[in-house]
């Protein structure tokens, strides 16, 4: 294989977040290809289930990794994805900021139903986070109210963030047309994953899904 060749590979392996394995029996050139950007060199086929393994935890890693790169996109008016996140704690506030700043999403914040509800007839989002257990106006309240000051062409995706798992509340979103369900304390890479689900990378446009 031509260094050309290799490049070549890489090149398309990297776009398909493909882990990139190369054969060479009689290890030659195992250094040049793993410094090349060849996850891992092979001399046989002998012990193919040991890669089978190992290739899944690097296809695993490589799906985190294009999951955070994609999230730092661009929408196609030139500005990041934003998202107002709707909560009562300030301490939950401050971790979903800092893992919305680590993948490059805007974020704005509502401290109650109706500052939110506020926010969203003045502002701009392509998404709502949203806290169901709030004093005063809870998220259901939020949401039954924000659908009935806005035509469905114009609802934003929703995504209720909460630590209440009933299948009431479960069923409840449902009906409501929330489009993702996380659970409290949110786990990172649940939350890159589930907004990469709202995310028409396609047509850089949120694109609403059923969880």
């Amino acid at each position: 294989m031509s260094k050309n060749d290799i490049s070549d590979v890489l090149r398309n392996g990297r776009r398909a977040s493909t882990c990139m394995i190369a054969y060479d029996p009689d290890n030659s050139r195992r250094d040049e290809y793993l410094r090349s950007g060849f996850h891992m060199v092979i001399q046989s086929f002998e012990h193919i289930e040991n890669v089978r393994l190992y290739a899944s935890q690097i296809l695993d890693m490589c799906s985190k990794n294009r999951l955070k790169e994609d999230l730092s996109c661009y929408l196609k008016n030139g500005d990041k994805l934003r998202v107002l996140v709707t909560d009562d704690c300030k301490l939950n506030r401050h971790v979903m900021k800092s893992m919305l700043d680590e993948i490059g999403v805007e974020s704005d914040f509502a401290s109650s139903g109706p500052i939110a509800l506020d926010k969203l007839g003045s502002s701009a989002y392509d998404l709502m986070v949203l806290d169901i257990q709030m004093p005063g106006m809870s998220g259901f309240d939020v949401i039954k109210s924000y659908h009935s000051q806005n035509r469905d062409e114009d609802i934003i995706p929703i995504m209720v963030v909460t630590g209440d798992a009933t299948s009431d509340i479960y069923d409840e979103c449902d009906r409501l047309g929330v489009s993702r369900f996380l659970l409290k304390p949110v786990d990172p890479d649940k939350l890159r994953y589930a907004l990469a689900s709202l995310i028409d990378f396609g047509s850089n446009k949120p694109a609403a899904c059923l969880a």
